[in-house]
């Protein structure tokens, strides 16, 4: 008996055919079984996500009166929320930005189980499109990203110069008890800022590489395993945002090493914390005004 070989998105019900573009009727369906690895992926994603984000919550809500170390993280993440959507606002007039929302962001893709805006259609609509989604929510972010961190970083910098001087006209040889930690703040940011910046392009990279490919280049390369490359990449930044964003942060840690022990074990006091926190909050300060 051999089971017969189905197209991808021959089940697909007429009232929504509108929805697969047609490139992807040319491949056969995936087995049963890449069904089954996906779910288990978004399984394993959703425990990693609920947990990171419980973590998050709870500390949050067990000390509403220290949450200015949240706040950041909770800063820098609207922040990107933000920059990663207010593209819609500069591309076109109003009836052009409701027709691009109300056609472009549904359709299907990779083994259509997940959907993305339109990159496929060859017409000027998809061109522009892509090609100012791409500027404004991966371009410029990155470059806002590398350019503020740097900043903030060149600040940290110029505060451990500025102890040392002191330190210099008081004749000691250093203001803090342990000249280790002078570097402590300075390497604990430039550790985020790397981080930050590989996250947003593992999360946003395949979807740029997808995007360009399949809207001016060789869209046959496009396959629907490939394709479900981009949305397994955000899901599984998306897991990992709150453990870099809040649980990195010194005062966080401390907090969490002191009801979950089990979770960190090597973790400072902190009064260590607190001085690490203060250099990175000073810089930051500086930053700001």
């Amino acid at each position: 008996f051999i089971e017969e070989q189905h197209m991808l998105g021959w089940n697909i019900p007429p009232e929504h055919a509108d929805l697969v573009h047609i490139h992807w009727r040319n491949y056969p369906a995936p087995d049963n079984v890449w069904h089954f690895v996906m779910a288990a992926v978004y399984f394993i994603l959703m425990l990693l996500s609920t947990s990171g984000n419980g973590i998050v919550i709870y500390l949050f809500m067990t000390n509403l009166s220290e949450t200015w170390f949240i706040q950041h993280a909770i800063a820098v993440i609207n922040g990107k929320g933000f920059l990663t959507t207010c593209s819609f606002d500069y591309l076109t007039d109003d009836d052009h930005t409701r027709y691009f929302v109300a056609t472009i962001f549904v359709s299907a893709e990779g083994f259509l189980t997940t959907c993305s805006f339109d990159y496929l259609t060859d017409d000027d609509h998809t061109r522009y499109f892509v090609a100012t989604i791409f500027v404004w929510a991966y371009v410029i972010p990155l470059l806002l990203i590398v350019f503020f961190y740097v900043q903030l970083l060149g600040h940290v910098r110029g505060h451990e110069r500025m102890l040392k001087e002191q330190a210099k006209k008081m004749n000691v040889k250093s203001l803090v008890s342990n000249q280790d930690k002078e570097k402590s703040a300075e390497i604990r940011i430039a550790k985020v800022a790397i981080l930050i910046f590989c996250l947003f392009l593992i999360s946003w990279t395949p979807y740029a590489t997808i995007a360009l490919t399949g809207c001016f280049g060789n869209r046959n390369v496009i396959t629907p395993m490939f394709g479900m490359l981009p949305a397994v990449a955000a899901k599984i930044v998306s897991c990992i945002d709150p453990w870099i964003y809040a649980i990195n942060h010194p005062r966080f840690r401390a907090e969490l090493a002191k009801r979950c022990p089990c979770l960190i074990t090597d973790e400072k006091s902190s009064s260590d914390a607190q001085s690490t926190g203060t250099h990175a909050t000073a810089a930051t300060e500086e930053t700001v005004s």
